[in-house]
């Protein structure tokens, strides 16, 4: 809370510039907000118009105190107002803001008492013409109705409410943090197919959180909430700039609150992108990122222990550790939370295949499956399974499937072409492999990957997009984008050894056998003049002994 961090003498400031706020509102109600935040959160400082207040606040009391005996009524309204709002005001810390509309509603009942009463007064003890009266009543009635009408249109939506608040008060955090979040929310649900407009409203959403923190540099929810934005767009554009500043953010969110599970959680998946980036070039660096994962996810756990995303996400580390019994073990923690998600029994059968107990996880695919049979991911997975198992016809349906839900999906059908060699459907395998040709980089990469040892690439990312006003009320959007545990193929490229590959070993016999006599060769050629050098002197003698003889 912010009024925490004010000494008692300023909140007693702050509370009496809200008593007269509260006076001064319900008789015209100008620049309203949703929001009415505290000036100055980096150098708590209190503007002079709030001191100027406390007089004001104190005089009002006296004045009630005075009129007790004279005037009933006044008494009777200014008590009224005065003892439903006192409570209210920032004298004791409540909320995050100096104050709000809200909390007036009841209180300003002994105002109106009051402006009654004045009418009354200026009609029967002023003699005040009550046409008059009763006009500039009526005009005020109807300004008041214009304004409550025009008032109602800003709270259409969170982008106008939010908007309106911070251009009113740009020290607003709240309202900057609360924009973002739903520009946010905005790009992820409507504009995941418009690169460009998701990538703006995500930039947008940016530029939110970056004023909350600009007048709050402690602001963790808005350290976190940029970050995910920035993680976000590292996803559509693969620009790592965004990636390293999302990592940074979570940082922050952590630095400022230790118990900030999220961020925990959010930076363990940046260490776990990291690490697979290292797979195939430096397993060291990998299982340094996959060890630093899992240590931001057991301290998520330990913060709170039935956030059951996190087990799913820490399973996934350990298992491109190469760490399947620790992948299983996460993985039957989250099923027991949760039995109904198809992801969870796919990565739990691929942990099983790195265990080689490939009946189990051919059970785990099916109930993938029968739970999801639109997962492209689990039919991919069991298609491995098969493989090992030497079913290549199994396979093959499998990645038939594939194809079926994503035509697009060049590597199942080279894949699919490397099994229907092995079944001996040589035109089909080479269909396959014409139409996989589109993503042909892909498949080199993927074949380049598979030299080194098995590991499970890919991650379950899991994303929250905070939309919440202070800590203890946060909310969060949690979804599971499809990934998987991605067991590395070699198998199905050393073993295969029918069609082509046939002519391309043959390939290789000749130029072994020209490789071979080519050596011979030379080193022929390099032994005979070894000996020539060796008899050079014996022939050189008799010339030698010639020209001394001559000399002399």
């Amino acid at each position: 809370q912010e009024t925490d961090q004010y000494e008692l003498y300023k909140r007693i400031a702050f509370g009496s510039y809200g008593f007269v706020q509260y006076i001064l509102r319900s008789i015209l109600p100008l620049k309203l907000s949703c929001l009415y935040p505290y000036p100055d959160l980096i150098n708590k400082s209190v503007p002079w118009f709030c001191w100027f207040c406390i007089p004001i606040f104190i005089g009002l009391v006296l004045v009630n105190i005075v009129t007790y005996k004279r005037n009933s009524i006044i008494t009777f309204g200014l008590m009224f107002y005065i003892a439903n709002i006192a409570l209210l005001l920032q004298f004791i810390p409540v909320g995050s803001a100096m104050f709000a509309d809200r909390y007036s509603y009841i209180a300003t009942l002994g105002l109106y008492v009051l402006l009654a009463y004045l009418l009354d007064y200026l009609i029967s003890k002023r003699n005040t013409p009550k046409p008059l009266v009763y006009t500039a009543f009526g005009i005020y009635s109807f300004v008041l109705c214009v304004m409550t009408v025009n008032r109602e249109k800003v709270w259409n939506n969170s982008e106008s409410l939010w908007t309106d608040c911070t251009s009113k008060y740009p020290e607003a955090v709240i309202g900057w943090n609360n924009l973002g979040s739903y520009r946010n929310a905005l790009a992820d649900s409507l504009y995941k197919n418009d690169i460009k407009t998701y990538i703006d409203l995500k930039k947008n959403a940016i530029d939110c959180f970056t004023n909350g923190i600009k007048y709050k540099p402690d602001y963790v929810h808005a350290f976190y909430n940029r970050g995910l934005a920035k993680k976000d767009i590292f996803e559509k554009n693969k620009d790592t700039a965004y990636l390293n500043g999302a990592f940074g953010d979570y940082c922050m969110a952590i630095m400022y609150d230790l118990k900030f599970a999220p961020a925990f959680q959010n930076r363990a998946l940046i260490y776990d992108t990291r690490g697979e980036s290292f797979l195939d070039t430096n397993r060291d660096s990998a299982n340094y990122y996959f060890a630093k994962a899992i240590s931001d996810f057991d301290r998520a756990i330990e913060l709170k222990p039935n956030q059951k995303d996190v087990y799913i996400n820490r399973s996934a580390s350990y298992g491109k550790s190469g760490n399947y019994e620790k992948a299983l073990e996460n993985l039957d923690i989250y099923i027991n939370f949760d039995t109904s998600n198809a992801m969870a029994y796919s990565n739990r059968g691929l942990a099983y295949n790195g265990l080689k107990r490939y009946d189990e996880a051919i059970k785990d695919f099916n109930r993938a499956i029968a739970l999801d049979s639109s997962m492209e991911s689990a039919y991919y997975n069991r298609s491995i399974t098969h493989r090992i198992l030497e079913n290549y016809q199994a396979a093959v349906d499998d990645l038939t499937k594939v194809v079926e839900l994503n035509p697009n999906n060049s590597q199942a059908y080279y894949y699919r072409g490397l099994y229907l060699m092995v079944e001996g459907r040589k035109n089909d395998a080479c269909e396959d492999f014409y139409k996989s040709k589109h993503g042909i980089d892909f498949q080199i990469e993927s074949a380049d990957k598979s030299r080194d040892s098995v590991s499970l690439s890919g991650y379950l990312g899991l994303r929250h997009t905070g939309v919440g006003i202070d800590k203890e009320n946060v909310t969060y959007d949690k979804n599971f984008p499809i990934g998987r545990y991605d067991k590395e193929h070699k198998f199905q490229i050393d073993d295969v050894r029918h069609g082509y590959q046939q002519y391309i070993d043959q390939a290789k016999g000749f130029v072994y056998v020209a490789m071979t006599a080519i050596a011979g060769f030379v080193a022929m050629i390099g032994l005979s003049l070894t000996k020539t050098a060796k008899k050079a002197p014996e022939v050189a003698k008799p010339l030698i002994e010639k020209v001394d003889t001559v000399s002399k």
